[in-house]
């Protein structure tokens, strides 16, 4: 072999090595890419999984929450509609309650606390069409001595109120009055029957 056949059989050696060190480079870059998208795969899977997963666990936890406060819902307008029913009941009862033999003594606690609440030495009492039969000017006038220690006069109204029961208690000139008829009574203590009532039914809340 010449000299010449000798380097040219140099070059295209180390040309062929340098050839297969670039091809075998390329073979581990493209090697390790894959890898390395493999794995991002693999991890943007596992991402898009886990969120997927309290997607659908926040979900779960919405409907249920929905539920539970459909639930509630429910059972407060059941509730409601029982207290409901028991105050209507109670209110059919005030219109039979003049016919009974405590209301005499309703209407004597009624403008007792209406005098002791105005402080008057002359209170008016206006009452119901019909019922001035049930009320005693003397018994009443007693007890409010006994509760005040005020001697009171009492007149009756030619004016009459438009009440199932009950009486409105009033100065002379009707610049004060204390309402109690059945319908003011009840207005005013309708939240703390509702209470009662609901605690009565239902226990605490």
């Amino acid at each position: 072999m010449s000299g010449v056949d000798g380097i040219i059989e140099m070059i295209n050696r180390k040309t062929e090595q340098r050839v297969n060190e670039i091809l075998q480079k390329a073979k581990d870059t493209r090697a390790k890419k894959i890898e390395q998208a493999k794995a991002d795969a693999q991890r943007r899977v596992e991402e898009i999984e886990a969120a997927a997963r309290r997607e659908a666990q926040n979900e779960a936890r919405r409907r249920e929450a929905g539920a539970r406060l459909r639930a509630k819902r429910r059972i407060l307008e059941a509730k409601n509609e029982m207290i409901q029913s028991v105050m209507e009941s109670l209110e059919e009862r005030l219109v039979t309650l003049p016919e009974s033999d405590r209301y005499e003594d309703i209407l004597l606690r009624f403008i007792v606390e209406g005098a002791e609440a105005l402080g008057l030495d002359e209170l008016e009492l206006v009452i119901p069409e019909g019922h001035q039969k049930y009320v005693n000017l003397q018994a009443a006038a007693k007890a409010i001595k006994k509760a005040t220690g005020r001697s009171v006069r009492l007149t009756v109204s030619d004016e009459s109120v438009r009440s199932k029961g009950g009486v409105i208690i009033r100065s002379k000139d009707g610049r004060k009055w204390v309402d109690n008829t059945f319908e003011a009574r009840l207005e005013r203590m309708g939240p703390a029957i509702r209470d009662a009532v609901a605690m009565r039914l239902f226990g605490p809340s």
